[in-house]
């Protein structure tokens, strides 16, 4: 009788390091709000859906994305302003975004978004969420306090 082998997952070839990051900011301010959001892709393929929750006035708006290119963020930057996700919400926060593809320009995925944004509202960026080491996690629905003088994010449930 045989033995089977128990089978190991394989580590991914491509491995994610702990980089020190530096939170930035436009428009400091203080904000407190329910936070709403998560990855650009999935929100714009649920937006309209029973499975995408109202976005309100006051709500804090996070997104994150990874590897995607100058044109790709620039067409979703423009689905949050067209759809007047932007004109409803009081802040906003950055995720990293590992691996932009700037391309030929000189955008980076933050200066890109403040192309989109036409109100002076709290802005933080380069966020450790999501797709990058560490990861922090944030309570999306849960009320939370962004203060961009001190660039820090307050979980307050």
């Amino acid at each position: 009788m045989q033995s089977a082998k128990k089978s190991v997952p394989k580590r991914s070839a491509r491995l994610k390091w702990l980089k020190k990051n530096k939170l930035e900011s436009f428009n400091d301010g203080v904000v407190i709000g329910r936070l709403i959001g998560g990855n650009l892709n999935t929100m714009i393929s649920i937006f309209n859906t029973e499975f995408m929750p109202k976005i309100e006035n006051g709500d804090i708006l996070f997104i994150e994305d990874s590897n995607k290119s100058v044109d790709e963020c620039e067409r979703n930057f423009a689905f949050l302003k067209n759809s007047k996700i932007l004109d409803k919400v009081s802040g906003v926060i950055i995720g990293k975004c590992e691996n932009f593809n700037k391309m030929s320009s000189n955008e980076t995925y933050e200066s890109l978004f403040m192309k989109f944004l036409d109100r002076k509202i709290p802005v933080l960026t380069k966020f450790d969420c999501s797709h990058c080491q560490p990861m922090n996690v944030l309570k999306i629905g849960g009320k939370i306090k962004l203060d961009t003088f001190k660039k820090e994010v307050i979980l307050l449930e």
